[in-house]
């Protein structure tokens, strides 16, 4: 099966989920700065890089994972991927896709807008950072639940 964590840019959120999916970052504590930045492509992504599933890992259920951003389209995104499967004849039962921003903290905003827009990675990071902290424990139950769910179909 193939799991994908989208946001808005594929730098903050989704990257924040798949790595405390994939262990990266712990389930119970707050993690450091310096975990955040080993985290690979926290705070990296480029708008090129929009709508491509990037791999971040392989799960304990032998499950890849993905992060992936969608800009403010998330719901065409979502439609093309599903729409795409049907018409090549995959079942959409292999493919779950995961909406990471709803955790959001304005922080998070700001800082990324800062760091990957404005290139100003020395503000931005930190901030961005923080807001995710913030949020943390938000992501780890966005996490939980969708490790429930990957549970249904083993």
């Amino acid at each position: 099966m193939k799991l994908i964590y989208t946001c808005y840019g594929g730098s903050h959120s989704s990257v924040t989920a798949a790595a405390i999916h994939l262990g990266y970052l712990p389930r119970k504590g707050m993690p450091t700065y310096g975990q955040f930045r080993a985290i690979p492509f926290y705070d990296e992504m480029d708008e090129d890089q929009l709508g491509k599933w990037v791999f971040m890992g392989t799960d304990e259920f032998n499950n890849d994972i993905y992060i992936c951003g969608v800009k403010g389209d998330k719901d065409l995104a979502i439609n093309a991927v599903y729409s795409y499967l049907n018409i090549s004849g995959i079942t959409a039962d292999h493919i779950i896709m995961v909406d990471a921003l709803i955790t959001l903290h304005p922080l998070t905003s700001i800082g990324g807008y800062m760091s990957r827009h404005l290139r100003w990675v020395k503000l931005g990071r930190p901030l961005s950072i923080e807001g995710i902290m913030r949020t943390y424990g938000q992501f780890v139950e966005l996490v939980d639940k969708v490790k429930e769910y990957e549970k249904k179909f083993l």
